[in-house]
């Protein structure tokens, strides 16, 4: 007789366990069971297409914690994830239970929240929170929008202490506080002064909102403190510019203001006062596409549009100066370039048709040389790799040793760069060194006073295609023209030129020479280093230096003509150039 009730228990069990299978797996209320762990599909080689593209509308999010880049499709509906540490691929996709249109961090990096794209006409949405260590979902719950919202949907979305999450919902004069966890409306904040807020970010305790542009009125960058739900407000400053997105830098010392595909500029701006530290303006007929800050703060990072040689620039975040420059590929789709996304190392990442992008930054430094050359003469010929000139290729120049000279290729049009061994000048003996261009549009030269982190320095350069010689003096973050004119013994590209400081023929002047004709005479005291430069305008430009005398005074003779302590050399990062018609006599 048991044998029936058996059979009996095993029937009900079995249809017990198929109820749970057909239970979906994402629900509706976080009052019930947290979701099941995603399931990984195939790899996803990062950079290359995919089974269906990224379309435009996709969001896309760095998880600088753990080396990855996460992308929400649209359609379909789900999450990407790419490890930007493993070149093979990435980890996987996975379905989700809607479109998502926004994704923010947890402020320990431990969550992931997804907001959805809500459809027009519909007043509710829902929020996904993933754990990025497990690929877990932990929980989804509802949100509703405000009654006072004329089209339902989410337009920032940022998370701050306890989990709270800080929602701007589209054309609505509130900020919605939910409870992380819940979903639960905390607050309701009516934004002051009978504005809508436009953009928001999160540092720490405090929020950083920007106006929406409304009317004639000033619109204003706003600080709360958001210790407790309800946000206290702290600092105002006016706003100069339509500003649609806000990052902050990681250690909250300072905001990025910029408004997506706009012609206004990017502002910097300090996040104790809110007052505006520096612009990036781009040309009257460019704009950037995104701006982004660097993992360790240091840098700010600008993605060009079309009308833009270079796909991104770097900006040192302290001096303004331009760092680097990576120019576009000649493949790019600019177009449906989207994003840009700061990863650990210095990497960079965004999108572009259909693909992530990935865009290697931590390139090997110039390699220290094992010697301090010396040589009585003082004369470096450049036969000898270990004389103290850096070597390094970073993409858009290369500083190196070739066929006895020394060689600064500069790849990009319209940029300047330079080099140093650290030598001094301190008009105790002449400086000279020759050099030629071996293609046509581009300047070559000799600098001098150069102070200790490359924001001042002098140079001497001549243009061959012109027959032209200039003097510039870079100090306070911009050149300044000293003097410039033509001189017939400039001889044209291919053939050498030599450019001199002597300091022999007078004990108060210091003369510059080209081809051993004095152009210029300088009387303040120029003590600094020295280096050789280069320039390029209407295309790359290839510069060779030789016989360079200036010799270290400090520099300690040994056996075999080699002594003193290690001394790498050093270059400059690229900086911008006026046209080659301004240095026309």
């Amino acid at each position: 007789m048991r044998t029936p009730i058996v059979l009996l228990f095993i029937l009900v069990l079995l249809l017990a366990v198929l109820a749970m299978l057909a239970v979906p797996v994402f629900r509706a209320s976080s009052e019930e069971a947290p979701p099941a762990a995603y399931q990984v599909s195939k790899p996803i080689p990062l950079g290359a297409s995919i089974a269906g593209p990224i379309p435009t509308e996709s969001v896309a999010i760095a998880d600088v914690k753990r080396g990855r880049v996460y992308v929400a499709r649209p359609e379909p509906a789900d999450l990407l994830i790419f490890d930007v540490e493993v070149e093979a691929g990435a980890i996987g996709n996975f379905s989700l239970p809607f479109a998502a249109g926004y994704m923010a961090f947890s402020p320990d990096g431990e969550r992931l929240y997804l907001a959805e794209r809500v459809a027009t006409g519909d007043r509710t949405g829902s929020f996904l929170v993933v754990n990025p260590t497990t690929l877990e979902a932990m929980t989804t719950f509802t949100y509703v929008c405000p009654e006072t919202a004329v089209v339902c949907g989410i337009v920032g979305l940022a998370v701050g202490p306890s989990h709270r999450l800080y929602v701007l919902p589209k054309d609505s004069p509130f900020i919605d506080i939910l409870d992380g966890d819940t979903g639960m409306l905390l607050s309701r904040f009516l934004y002051p002064e009978d504005r809508r807020p436009a953009a928001l970010a999160i540092h720490d305790t405090t929020l950083y909102t920007a106006d929406l542009l409304d009317d004639d009125a000033a619109r204003q960058l706003r600080s709360f403190t958001i210790d407790g739900v309800q946000p206290a407000p702290r600092w105002q400053h006016e706003l100069t510019v339509a500003v649609d997105e806000l990052h902050v830098a990681p250690d909250g010392s300072f905001l990025i203001a910029c408004a997506a595909a706009s012609l206004g500029p990017v502002l910097q701006i300090a996040t104790g006062s809110l007052h505006e530290q520096h612009r990036y303006t781009p040309g009257p007929t460019e704009y950037y596409r995104a701006a982004a800050i660097s993992a360790d703060g240091q840098i700010v990072l600008l993605l060009g549009d079309a009308s833009q040689p270079d796909l991104i620039r770097a900006y040192d975040a302290r001096s303004h100066e331009l760092r680097r420059v990576w120019p576009r590929p000649p493949d790019a789709d600019v177009h449906s370039q989207i994003g840009l996304l700061a990863l650990a190392g210095g990497g960079i990442a965004y999108l572009e048709a259909g693909q992530l992008r990935h865009v290697v930054t931590d390139l090997p430094a110039p390699p220290p040389v094992a010697y301090t050359y010396c040589a009585e003469s003082g004369l470096d010929e450049f036969g000898n790799e270990v004389t103290g000139w850096p070597q390094a290729d970073i993409q858009t120049t290369a500083y190196d040793y070739v066929d006895g000279t020394y060689r600064i290729e500069q790849r990009v049009p319209g940029y300047w760069t330079a080099v140093t061994r650290d030598d001094r000048f301190d008009r105790s003996r002449s400086v000279s060194v020759r050099t030629w261009l071996l293609t046509e549009q581009g300047t070559s030269g000799l600098l001098f006073g150069l102070n200790a982190d490359w924001t001042d320095f002098y140079t001497l350069e001549v243009t061959p295609s012109k027959q032209g010689w200039a003097i510039q003096h870079y100090h306070n973050g911009q050149w300044e023209w000293l003097a410039k004119g033509a001189l017939l013994e400039i001889r044209k590209e291919g053939q050498p030129n030599v450019l001199e400081l002597d300091t022999q023929s007078s004990a108060t002047h210091t003369y510059l020479k080209v081809n051993g004709v004095i152009i210029y005479s300088l009387t303040d005291p120029l003590d600094g280093r020295l280096g050789l430069s280069a320039a390029s305008y209407g295309t790359g430009v290839d510069a060779r230096f030789d016989d360079y005398r200036g010799l270290q005074h400090d520099c300690l003779l040994a056996a075999g003509g080699q002594g003193g302590a290690p001394a790498p050399g050093s270059y400059a990062p690229p900086r911008l150039r006026d046209p080659l018609a301004d240095f026309a006599p």
